[in-house]
């Protein structure tokens, strides 16, 4: 299951998820995350809740940064979660993914 919240991070609005980020639930993201940040007027998505992620999670973040910044302004996409990291650390995504200053290291 994925849910997502509307929140507030250091004063700016953001959309937080947390559950399931897969090839079960990208179709709902994929459907459901893109009007959730237009009508919240965000371009901050924020991944600490994120438990579990494959690759169709990594293939939905990679299509939705540029379905985003498609209209000018770029999507941030903030605070991944360990297992976020860790998968992105592995494919060698985590700069072209997530914002470079709050990628945390993957733990050993």
């Amino acid at each position: 299951m994925l849910d997502c919240k509307a929140i507030k991070t250091r004063g700016k609005e953001c959309l937080r998820l947390t559950g399931s980020l897969t090839i079960y639930t990208v179709a709902q993201a994929r459907r459901d995350i893109p009007a959730l940040l237009e009508k919240q007027g965000s371009r901050v998505l924020d991944l600490t809740g994120i438990e579990e992620f494959d690759t169709a999670g990594v293939q939905f973040l990679i299509w939705l940064k540029g379905e985003v910044s498609g209209s000018g302004t770029p999507l941030a996409i903030i605070h991944p979660s360990a297992i976020v990291a860790e998968t992105l650390d592995l494919l060698r995504l985590s700069s072209t993914v997530c914002d470079a200053t709050v990628v945390p290291t993957p733990s050993s």
